[in-house]
């Protein structure tokens, strides 16, 4: 027999299940209701904001249709984007949490007093993700999303903005390499000599990130890599056994890690993450060979060790172009390793043919060089005509352009101690800005990005300080 539990006879057991039963159903019931409800609102808010995704789209495409876009920017954040348009004027899209803004930018914020000024709130019910920006590789459409979604649901309602173009507009942020003195609004640190920092473009400023490497000179392969010639630096602490030592230095994550190539040199320049040339003494074993002072030596990575090949030239600098292509600034090596006096600061073009290299004096005298390609490099130093030292064009940067076998050398207009080459239209200079030629004092160490306009250099102050400087290619 069952044990009773109370006067209608029922089981302790038989109350637990109708418990439970009963709040099972009641649990899927207000499930139900809830599930309803958000339905509901998903459709209230889809009618809603797809009317508003409309003006949107309609109020930024007539905007921008009606002029052409010339340039695309994204922020560090990916929350603003800033479109350049043809007559020089900007005009910006803002994601700050649901707002999503729009309007004409005047450098500092959108301007609210402007026709194209359109801003809206959206409902708590949607989310706005990470807008991106993509074009593509035929660079003939541009593609804006700002991602929206719904938090009841899965689906989106994200804005699309298409755009036909003829011309790449993505703006990639410019880094560079400098070795130096850290400025802080324009006040030398002298704690900072030696060290080499990563400098990245923000908007019109310029923030720098110490790697922790101390170094002489350095040459970038891209934002991630970039061999230098100097101290290997532990803690901050300058090791004396690694000067002249050829470093391969490599980001991971946020750290660099340095691995020591087994080379002594006075300068670097990079081809690629496995390959460089130098300028200097020829390490065996560590030991400096005197007899390879001012070599040009090509060092390749084969796994985790580097074979040297003399190129038989002297020179003071180089710059590489590619594998098989430098240009070089010194004196020019006759066979058997003899210095030609008359060759110091003379430009050569040196190319691999086979097994052997041919030097081509450009006819241009300079103290550096820095290569854009096989047709054109930057020079700082001597102007020479007819191979006369010009000592007025001491510290003055020449764009040099190939003319069959010849250079033709332009002047544009800037002083400097060393220039960095990004492309035709812009370099990177360190050294003393020039105004109508006058050489300004205060500018020593400054670091100026310099931008062709027709045949005129336009100088932009980075404020950084630096003894040497490298462009990373994108």
């Amino acid at each position: 027999m069952y044990k009773k539990l109370n006067n209608k006879g029922y089981m302790l057991v038989e109350i637990i299940i109708a418990s439970a039963i009963a709040f099972s159903i009641t649990y899927y019931l207000l499930n139900l209701t809830y599930k309803f409800k958000n339905i509901n609102e998903d459709v209230y808010v889809s009618t809603v904001f797809e009317n508003n995704k409309i003006l949107i789209v309609k109020n930024i495409m007539n905007d921008i249709s009606n002029n052409k876009i010339i340039n695309i920017e994204q922020s560090n954040d990916k929350k603003t984007i800033t479109l350049t348009l043809e007559d020089n004027s900007k005009k910006r899209i803002e994601i700050n949490n649901r707002t999503i803004t729009y309007g004409n930018y005047n450098g500092t914020s959108i301007q609210t007093n402007d026709k194209s000024y359109y801003t809206k709130t959206i409902n708590n019910s949607l989310e706005v993700g990470t807008p991106s920006i993509n074009q593509t590789e035929d660079n003939s459409k541009l593609k804006i999303i700002i991602p929206i979604s719904s938090i009841y649901s899965k689906k989106t309602y994200s804005i699309k903005l298409y755009y036909k173009c003829d011309q790449n507009l993505i703006k990639k942020k410019k880094t560079f390499f400098s070795v130096s003195m850290l400025s802080l609004g324009g006040i030398i640190n002298p704690a900072g000599i030696g060290n080499v920092y990563e400098v990245t473009e923000n908007e019109n400023s310029w923030s720098t990130v110490d790697t922790g490497q101390k170094a002489n000179s350095v040459s970038a392969v891209d934002e991630n890599t970039f061999y230098m010639v100097g101290s290997l630096s532990l803690g901050g602490i300058v090791d004396p056994a690694g000067i002249g030592n050829v470093y391969e230095v490599t980001k991971n994550g946020d750290s660099w890690s340095a691995v020591d190539t087994g080379q002594k040199a006075n300068s670097v320049s990079a081809v690629d993450e496995n390959t460089f040339y130098m300028v200097g003494s020829l390490s065996v074993g560590r030991i400096i060979d005197p007899a390879g002072i001012g070599n040009i030596y090509k060092v390749t990575k084969n796994g985790n060790s580097w074979s040297t090949v003399d190129t038989g030239q002297k020179a003071n600098s180089v710059s590489a172009v590619d594998d098989n292509t430098f240009y070089m600034v010194g004196s020019l090596s006759i066979p058997g390793g003899s210095t030609d006096s008359a060759g110091i600061g003379n430009i050569y073009e040196v190319t691999k043919n086979e097994n052997f290299w041919n030097s081509v004096d450009t006819g241009i005298k300079a103290n550096s060089v820095s290569a854009i390609d096989k047709q054109t490099f930057l020079s700082v130093g001597l102007l020479s005509s007819g191979g006369i030292i010009d000592s007025a064009g001491i510290g003055n940067i020449y764009q040099i352009t190939k003319n069959e076998n010849l250079g033709s050398s332009v002047d544009t207009g800037l002083k400097a101690n060393s220039v960095s080459a990004i492309d035709e239209q812009t370099f990177l200079s360190v050294g003393l800005l020039s105004s109508g030629g006058i050489i300004d004092s205060a500018g020593i160490g400054n670091v100026y990005q310099i931008t062709k306009n027709e045949n005129l250099g336009n100088s932009g102050d980075t404020r950084i300080k630096a003894n040497s400087i490298s462009a990373a290619k994108k």
